[in-house]
């Protein structure tokens, strides 16, 4: 074998070779992106979900109770999905209003949705109140709802009129899972 035969055949192992480790090194590199893209979507769902300082609520009328509605005032598409966190409160909301009973209970015959809320867009929450009749209920009266939205931790205040427990135990409210709004709210008489 000549010697540029014997140097075509040395070049050829080692482009084979350094096809090899690139194919190994992609292949790897592949799989490490791969294992994390989960993680980051988790990471990017959470960065658009629906915060407070990006919504308005309010209480409005509906057949069954009242629809606790989430308008996006924000500039941007945000998701609200699950339940939101709801207590009564009482006092004026200036000198630190204190919970009145216990928090909502979460009426699960409603299936939780995600709902993608463009800038304006609006979805609401079923809220039913069962009344202060319970004989260990201490009455009161409420005058705010302080309402977390779900994967939040800083509240918004609603303004809301209606008798409460000062005592923990019975439960007054029930909160359904966020749906996509549908017609127009009517305003509670409070």
């Amino acid at each position: 074998m000549s010697s540029s035969a014997r140097r075509r055949a040395r070049y050829r192992r080692y482009a084979l070779r350094l096809v090899a480790v690139a194919a190994f090194g992609g292949t790897a590199a592949l799989a490490v992106v791969l294992t994390r893209m989960p993680q980051q979507a988790s990471l990017a769902a959470e960065s658009i979900y629906c915060t407070a300082s990006g919504l308005a609520a309010r209480i409005g009328a509906a057949a069954g109770g009242y629809s606790l509605d989430f308008t996006n005032i924000s500039h941007r598409t945000c998701v609200l999905d699950g339940y939101p966190s709801v207590d009564a409160y009482v006092g004026p909301r200036q000198a630190g209003p204190r919970q009145a009973g216990t928090p909502a209970t979460l009426d699960t015959s409603v299936r939780p949705r995600t709902v993608t809320l463009a800038p304006g867009g609006t979805a609401h929450a079923t809220l039913r109140y069962t009344g202060t009749g319970h004989a260990t209920c201490r009455r009161g009266t409420a005058f705010w709802l302080r309402v977390y939205p779900p994967h939040q931790t800083r509240a918004m205040f609603v303004r809301w009129h209606l008798p409460a427990c000062s005592r923990l135990g019975p439960h007054v409210l029930i909160v359904a899972a966020i749906q996509p709004r549908s017609g127009m709210l009517r305003s509670p008489k409070f």
